[in-house]
């Protein structure tokens, strides 16, 4: 399981840690939501003092119907 360290105190640190992790977490996968859901728990972890992190998605659905 992994094991949150903590992040660097400088900022620009912090960030590249971040933007390094999410890079790691998305290499080779190639769901939407399993990405999201990472990110997001990735998110939870590196940001204090917040309630939710996540994702609001809009799916456009098209229905074909035939009608005779």
């Amino acid at each position: 399981m992994y094991q949150f360290e903590g992040k660097p105190t400088d900022r620009i640190e912090a960030y590249q840690l971040l933007l390094a992790q999410a890079q790691a977490l998305l290499e080779g996968e190639t769901d939407f939501i399993a990405n999201c859901a990472n990110i997001s728990s990735l998110l939870n972890l590196f940001v204090e003092k917040i309630n939710w992190v996540g994702f609001y998605l809009k799916i456009i659905c098209q229905i074909k119907c035939n009608t005779q």
